[in-house]
């Protein structure tokens, strides 16, 4: 990929459709955060989030580059029909959400949290355990990755429990 440059990315920005904007501008706020844990060079907040905004565009721009060059580079009369496949690609991509994904946070959350945190049980084990019990093969870097998402959706859930148990 070429380099793109901070000016051709906000232009692109300017010319995303709203739903677009919103999104990147969601995004653009978790990028910040984890810039801002991150910072050691004791960088200000704008500048933070001006790095974060542009990061987050330029994924945007590799993602219709990439896009437009699947589909044979074929000519966009207007930029109706542009923004219609922008749309269309941004669709498509969040709708890949993995089935694996769903059922580890869904189905199977709690017990992995319960392997983890009462039983004690490596992300290693808890694999192994998926594979044998529920016949579910999952990597356990991808557990590692997710497993912060999975804690605090268990630990809601049981706040939740805690609060509808208790009597006012």
């Amino acid at each position: 990929m070429k380099h793109v440059s901070s000016k051709q990315l906000l232009h692109l920005l300017a010319r995303m459709p709203e739903p677009l904007q919103q999104e990147a501008l969601e995004k653009t706020f978790e990028r910040f955060y984890t810039l801002k844990s991150r910072n050691t060079e004791g960088l200000n907040r704008s500048m933070l989030y001006h790095q974060a905004l542009l990061f987050v565009l330029e994924n945007y721009y590799d993602t219709l580059t990439i896009g437009s060059l699947k589909k044979n580079s074929k000519e966009l009369d207007s930029l109706n029909e542009k923004t219609k496949l922008q749309l269309k690609m941004f669709d498509t991509s969040k709708k890949r959400i993995p089935k694996k994904r769903s059922k580890l946070l869904n189905q199977y959350a709690p017990l992995i949290y319960q392997l983890k945190e009462e039983k004690g049980q490596s992300y290693s084990q808890i694999c192994l355990h998926l594979a044998k019990s529920k016949k579910l093969k999952v990597d356990r870097t991808y557990i590692c990755k997710i497993y912060p998402k999975i804690k605090q959706k268990v630990e809601d859930l049981k706040a939740i429990s805690l609060q509808e148990n208790s009597i006012f």
